[in-house]
């Protein structure tokens, strides 16, 4: 057996350990100086690690975790770290950006809060920054804002601008820039990173106006740390580009330059995007040429920017060039092109390029056919579109909101509802623009009552009702159909755009609501908003209407005092509006002064004007400029101008106007000229011009109606007859809505009665002529005649219990009934006409009811329609009477009218033997008993 020295053994045992020492520290050497090794060799040295004791080293375990964080594997840093026995902030921080660098960012918040909760480890300004830019990319501000505490706490925000910096960008990611502001404001040293945040957090949400302004402001307080890198003039392109500010754009690109950051890639790009953003195509262009490094986005921004601008040659030959270099279209730079075809109606380009993608084998993804779907609809070739999308099975939710928006947008309202119901059946998610195309459709078609409000409750359930431009739809469909209450609604509780004002203002304007369209006006400055051109055209619009002279002018000196461009659709509007209020020639003149042309809507309103206020000189003088300005009058043209002469009584002039037209005269013309000579008592030219009036239009019954009255009035009777016989013949049938003219008859010859038609909500008054009513009838033939008239077509009102006039001397006398429709005169006119008073009714759709009313010798205000009677149209010495209110308007007592009476509705009722109230459920039985106690009322009240 060997035996060893003691001695021999001590020594071996030692040499060997110095030798393992010394290797194991190489190893570890190695490990320290080596940045990235692969994952083997770092499992090794933290083998090492572990076998030199080691383990609780806090400087080798932070750069074990930082290691494995940089070769993507935070779990292991992870398990380094809980391994290390007393940590310190080093290490807290090393494992907060393994996690944060590998976008790792709730558990880098996580080992922030066990930092908090499980050590008595403070964070520094290292430790800040990583941990508030991680809430900024989760969206989690209230975690945020809990950090902030902290952090105003220890004092950080005064000594590190890093830390100032993060807030503003974790405020900016959540949206909140005032809160940012208020931060950068607080920091008292900022650094470029802290100006660069904040100008980038301004355009990123939506509010480029103040990034560049804040851009500016660093430009001219910044020391020498604040100068400007590339991550600053990217975001002020983009800034730039978003506003189209075109002259800013350039002084930055000329700073760019003279600072040598334009030299960049990135920045070279950002000035591109930002000329085509501006639609600068000789800048964009130039830019691109001298991008020595063209990738495919250059190439697609600059071929986009000339196909948006309809120069579809240009960015086709750019197409081509950018194969040539040796890139390859994708499907964006394709669906480019695709809408510029679209755009601007190329269709035999749009299909020849359809044809180049087919058979060149290019990029036909879903973006692509997206494109081709739009271009088609655009185009309007309906049925390529849908040979298009019914022969693709795998068509995205993109596609079909594409195509139910197209169809939408081209008044193909049934089928965009159609394509909706079955995008819902597939369960195919829709987007807002497919939405409001939707409730468009049900807008237009009328079909707000079923369809629309499902729509709407549809639009509840899935939690979109606040959003504006759904808001704005809706809005839209209820104002339009006759539903302001719940467009008011819908108003009051979105939050509001200028879009979202100037739609309910519309609402109200179009629905004859003009006083209240201004006063939403008026709210809508008080709360800060800007109105906009369609604004002010809407609102010169209601002015108009009401002859708001005093707020039209308002409406004017705001247009001076912001420096609205004075354009066609504005001036045109302002004309109108002082058409209306009778001093339009003094803003045609201003028109003319600022160098904007008149076209033909501009004279229409001046001429309708002139014809108004009977200024006959200016009238003609205008009508003769329009050649002036390369404008051919049209027809309406020339009915202002008959209108205007006929009404000053150059009645051959107006006929020699007409004769001499260069195009056929309508018969709406030869009626004008007409009324004038009805008003003017020139009956045997009446005659003449109705004839004419009834070639140009036979089927108008108005001009038979008149004929018929010109005639009896001198006392041509067989032929005011034969003119009756004549409509008879022709199948031509008296329609209410018009002015109604009832000529002298006697209770026996009565030709008028009502019919009631049930419907959903009410019943519905009909009136149906010839038929002859004897005064004594069986009750059963009458109840018969009724049920004869229920097909009759000409739905004329709602059915109202209106009452009668008291006694008064009208044998001889003509008289006006004024009501909303004709229906509210109809009792009235029946006891007038059996009064032998010649009778007609006007309302608010009759033409020219001034022509008509100053005629008058009695003007009866059925329904308290006195307010709608001006002044100036009734003749001295006429009678007034406001029927069925017993409040007469104050404005009709100020105009000096002779107010003969006020009758009591219930009274009235009782005069004619009328049934009061009428009940409700109103059948053939009692309109025959009505029809039956107003004609023997009527006569009981003239026989006293």
């Amino acid at each position: 057996m060997v035996r060893f020295k003691p001695t021999h053994l001590h020594k071996r045992l030692y040499s060997s350990s110095n030798y393992a020492n010394t290797y194991l520290h190489s190893r570890i050497t190695f490990f320290l100086s080596n940045q990235i090794p692969e994952l083997k060799s770092l499992l090794q040295s933290h083998g090492y690690i572990i076998t030199t004791g080691h383990t609780n080293n806090v400087f080798l375990a932070s750069k074990l975790i930082s290691l494995y964080a940089s070769i993507n594997k935070p779990n292991l840093s992870a398990q380094v770290f809980d391994s290390v026995r007393f940590k310190d902030t080093f290490i807290w921080n090393s494992i907060i950006k393994a996690h944060f660098s590998n976008s790792n960012y709730s558990p880098a918040f996580e080992f922030f809060i066990r930092m908090r909760r499980l050590s008595d480890v403070l964070p520094n300004h290292f430790t800040i920054p990583m941990v508030v830019a991680a809430c900024a990319e989760l969206s989690s501000l209230k975690n945020g804002m809990t950090v902030h505490g902290l952090v105003s706490k220890l004092g950080y925000l005064t000594g590190n601008s890093a830390v100032g910096s993060s807030f503003v960008y974790m405020y900016s990611m959540c949206g909140y820039m005032e809160d940012a502001a208020h931060v950068f404001d607080e920091i008292p040293v900022r650094d470029v990173v802290a100006w660069t945040t904040l100008v980038i957090g301004y355009v990123q949400n939506d509010e480029s106006e103040k990034g560049l302004g804040r851009l500016c402001e660093m430009l001219k307080t910044g020391g020498h740390g604040e100068r400007p890198n590339s991550r600053t003039l990217e975001g002020g392109f983009q800034a730039c580009g978003n506003l189209g500010a075109l002259f800013e754009g350039k002084c930055l690109h000329g700073l760019a330059v003279k600072t040598g950051i334009g030299c960049t890639q990135v920045v070279q790009s950002s000035i591109l995007s930002m000329y085509t953003k501006c639609g600068a195509l000789d800048e964009a262009y130039l830019s691109f040429c001298e991008d020595e490094d063209k990738d495919l986005i250059s190439w697609t921004s600059i071929i986009g920017v000339y196909s948006r601008f309809g120069c579809i040659a240009k960015s086709l030959y750019l197409f081509w060039q950018m194969q040539v270099a040796g890139i390859y279209p994708d499907g964006i730079v394709i669906s480019c092109l695709l809408s510029g075809f679209g755009n601007f109606a190329l269709v035999s380009e749009g299909k020849a390029f359809h044809g180049i993608i087919l058979r060149r084998n290019f990029a036909l993804d879903q973006i692509v056919k997206n494109a081709l779907l739009s271009m088609y609809c655009r185009l309007g070739l309906i049925a390529f579109a849908e040979r298009l999308f019914d022969g693709v099975d795998d068509w995205d939710k993109e596609s079909w909101n594409v195509i139910v928006f197209e169809f939408g947008k081209l008044g193909l309202e049934s089928k965009c509802i159609e394509l909706f119901k079955e995008m819902q059946y597939l369960g195919i998610e829709f987007d807002l623009n497919s939405l409001s195309s939707v409730i468009s459709s049900c807008s237009r078609l009328k079909a707000t009552h079923h369809l629309g409000r499902s729509i709407h409750c549809y639009v509840i359930k899935s939690l979109i009702h606040e959003n504006v431009s759904v808001a704005n739809s809706l809005i839209d469909m209820y104002g339009k159909s006759g539903s302001p209450f719940i467009a008011w609604k819908i108003f009051s509780r979105t939050q509001k755009d200028t879009v979202t004002w100037n739609t309910l203002i519309s609402s109200y304007t179009n629905s004859g609501q003009s006083a209240e369209a201004l006063g939403l006006y008026d709210k809508m400055v008080l709360e800060g908003f800007e109105p906009n051109e369609a604004t002010l055209v809407m609102v010169l619009s209601a002015c108009s209407r009401i002859a708001s002279l005093q707020k039209g002018e308002q409406i004017y000196s705001y247009l001076k005092e912001r420096g609205f461009e004075f354009n066609i659709s504005l001036a045109t509007s302002l004309v109108d509006m002082y058409a209306k209020c009778e001093s339009a020639i003094q803003i045609f003149k201003k028109m003319e002064k600022s160098n904007v042309s008149p076209n033909e809507l501009t004279f229409l309103a001046i001429l309708s004007s002139c014809a108004h206020a009977g200024l006959v000189k200016e009238g003609k003088g205008l009508f003769g400029r329009m050649g002036d300005y390369s404008l051919s009058p049209t027809l309406k043209h020339y009915a202002c101008m008959v209108d205007l002469l006929g009404k000053s009584g150059n009645l051959h002039e107006a006929e020699d106007l007409v004769l001499s037209m260069p195009i056929d005269p309508d018969g709406g013309l030869w009626g004008s000229l007409l009324s004038a000579c009805k008003m003017h008592n020139n009956i045997q030219m009446g005659i003449r011009i109705a004839k004419r009036a009834i070639e140009a239009d036979p089927e108008n019954d108005g001009y038979y109606v008149m004929i018929a009255d010109m005639l009896t009035s001198l006392g041509r009777w067989e032929e005011a007859e034969n003119v009756r016989m004549i409509m008879k013949e022709t199948g031509v049938r008296k329609r209410a809505g018009q002015g109604l003219y009832l000529p002298q008859h006697s209770a026996s010859d009565s030709r008028m009665c009502y019919t009631v038609l049930p419907t959903r909500e009410k019943h519905v008054l009909k009136l149906g002529f010839d038929v002859d009513l004897p005064e004594q009838v069986p009750e059963a033939d009458l109840i018969r005649k009724v049920h004869e008239l229920n097909e009759h077509p000409d739905v004329h009102g709602k059915l109202t219990s209106y009452g009668c006039l008291e006694l008064i001397s009208v044998k001889g006398k003509r008289a006006v009934v004024v009501g909303r429709s004709n229906i509210e005169g109809l009792p009235v006119a029946l006891l007038l006409t059996k009064a032998d008073a010649t009778v007609t009714i006007v309302h608010s759709h009759t033409h020219d009811p001034e022509s008509i009313i100053c005629e008058a010798d009695i003007v009866i205000a059925a329904a308290g329609q006195a307010m709608m009677i001006k002044g100036s149209w009734i003749k001295p010495g006429a009678a007034v009477i406001d029927v069925g209110t017993n409040a007469v308007d104050d404005q009709s007592k100020k105009s000096g009218y002779r107010l003969v009476g006020d009758v009591n509705f219930e009274e009235a009722c009782k005069v004619a033997g009328w049934v009061t109230p009428v009940p409700g459920g109103v059948g053939p039985m009692t309109v025959a008993m009505l029809l039956k106690n107003t004609l023997e009322g009527a006569k009981r009240v003239i026989e006293k």
